[in-house]
């Protein structure tokens, strides 16, 4: 194992946080369990995500309905489909979010991956937490440009690059993962 260069890294006592006014949250709020969170402008690496990945519980983990709707739609849980030449992996990350994901002052900055290249992108353990970040900050920037919460089905469109687009595409990506989604939640 390769020596790890310290990082600032604090563990978050349990507290309320602020979420979208919903039927789920009426009040605005919802509780976040104690996690352990890196101070802005820290990052992980391929090796410590590795780390991470193998010493976790894995049992216990629930992946929501939507990042598996999402990776189905994206490859068909294929590690890395041919269908795309520009994306990669599971996830079907491109480089220009590769790259957005790595830059320490970019959109991401306050939580960034550092030395990732395209083809550890073929890796489902790294794959996925990066597409989960990036999905993250889609669902923000959808709900600046909608004016409000974001659904699934807005994310995901901002996510594929589409939420505003006139493509004939959009239909099939919106298609593809409402089915993905119906099957998982029986909706």
């Amino acid at each position: 194992m390769a020596k790890k260069a310290k990082k600032k890294v604090t563990t978050v006592r349990e507290h309320p946080m602020h979420v979208p006014v919903s039927e789920k949250n009426p009040s605005g709020t919802t509780i976040r369990d104690h996690h352990i969170r890196r101070l802005k402008g820290t990052y992980l690496e391929f090796s410590e995500m590795e780390d991470i990945f193998n010493a976790y519980d894995k049992k216990n983990i629930i992946y929501p309905n939507v990042v598996k709707a999402m990776i189905s739609s994206e490859s068909d849980f294929k590690l890395d489909p041919p269908g795309n030449p520009k994306a990669t992996g599971i996830a079907q990350i491109t480089p220009e979010t590769l790259k957005a994901l790595q830059d320490p002052a970019g959109e991401v900055k306050d939580f960034i991956f550092k030395n990732i290249r395209k083809n550890d992108l073929k890796n489902p353990d790294i794959a996925i937490p990066m597409a989960i970040r990036w999905l993250s900050r889609k669902k923000r920037l959808a709900e600046g440009k909608l004016g409000r919460a974001a659904n699934a089905e807005e994310i995901i469109l901002e996510y594929k690059g589409l939420l505003k687009s006139n493509s004939k595409f959009k239909g099939k990506a919106i298609e593809k993962f409402r089915k993905e989604y119906g099957q998982l939640t029986g909706k």
